[in-house]
């Protein structure tokens, strides 16, 4: 993925996240019942000449630990699961 195309895909999740977090907070909806699970690859073992990719596995960790803050995404973090290759 080129870095046009990343930053593309994190402005759009951004945008999901912040809207998310404005219609929980206007409507006082309880973010208890929302679940996330967060997949992020370097290193693709099994398919042979794949690329190696430096950034997914510290893209999605941000990406968690936004989601999973109170003020942000308001997600509970025993409701969101986090797998990379370092797991």
């Amino acid at each position: 993925m080129s870095t046009g195309s990343r930053i593309a895909f994190v402005a759009v999740m951004l945008s999901l996240l912040a809207a998310l977090g404005r219609t929980a907070a206007r409507t006082g909806a309880p973010m208890s019942t929302t679940w996330a699970l967060f997949v992020g690859v370097d290193r693709y073992l099994y398919f042979p000449g794949a690329s190696t990719l430096q950034y997914p596995s510290q893209d999605i960790q941000h990406l968690y630990d936004l989601i999973c803050d109170p003020t942000q995404g308001g997600v509970d973090p025993s409701h969101a699961f986090l797998l990379d290759d370092n797991r």
